[in-house]
């Protein structure tokens, strides 16, 4: 039986984001209280993440416009794929 993976610290899921965020990447990310929310990377404001909030989420959450408090530790996903899983799937392509 396998090992589970080790959960990333914030600085492993930092670097790993600024490897592979490219502008256009759809970026899901935790607020306040658990939900989620979804936005289109824009690019890095210092250590903040900056991103438009897609249509789905602007409804969904009566918010809109661009985020630029996107804190990287807060961030789930990018493309839909868990971040745990960006170097292999960078490895895989290359």
């Amino acid at each position: 039986m396998s090992e589970p993976a080790k959960a990333m610290t914030r600085a492993e899921r930092v670097d790993c984001l600024h490897r592979h965020l490219k502008a256009g990447d759809l970026v899901t990310f935790q607020v306040c209280g658990g939900s989620l929310r979804e936005a289109v990377f824009r690019g890095w404001d210092g250590q903040w993440i900056v991103g438009g909030l897609t249509a789905e989420t602007a409804r969904r959450s009566k918010v809109s416009g661009v985020v630029d408090d996107i804190g990287p530790g807060n961030v789930t996903h990018v493309n839909r794929e868990p971040i745990e899983i960006l170097d292999f799937l960078a490895n895989l392509k290359s």
